[in-house]
């Protein structure tokens, strides 16, 4: 299903939009595959936009997420799919070594 809406979204060229769409507690859709522990899933937004863990610009980053949740094999596939170019902040100024 993950597929499919981002091949619709590629199709109305709002892809990257849509991926960095943040809900109301300023996650992404990346948030939620790192909070659920579906890898495949932060593999394929990964894939499609690599500088998803860049995002939100201010807040809890996915990295930080991870790392908070003990889901390390999560946290270096974001570390590798984005090729070390990832966020690594987290709330109240802290960050992923902090959650370390």
């Amino acid at each position: 299903m993950v597929s499919y809406l981002i091949e619709l979204a590629r199709g109305a060229n709002r892809l990257h939009e849509l991926l960095r769409k943040e809900n109301g507690v300023k996650e992404t859709a990346l948030h939620d595959a790192v909070r659920t522990g579906n890898e495949d899933i932060v593999v394929t937004l990964l894939t499609v936009d690599p500088e998803l863990g860049n995002y939100p610009e201010e807040g809890t980053s996915p990295l930080y997420l991870a790392t908070v949740l003990a889901k390390y094999a999560i946290a270096r596939t974001l570390h590798y799919k984005s090729n070390g170019n990832l966020s690594y902040s987290g709330p109240y100024g802290q960050n992923a070594l902090h959650a370390a």
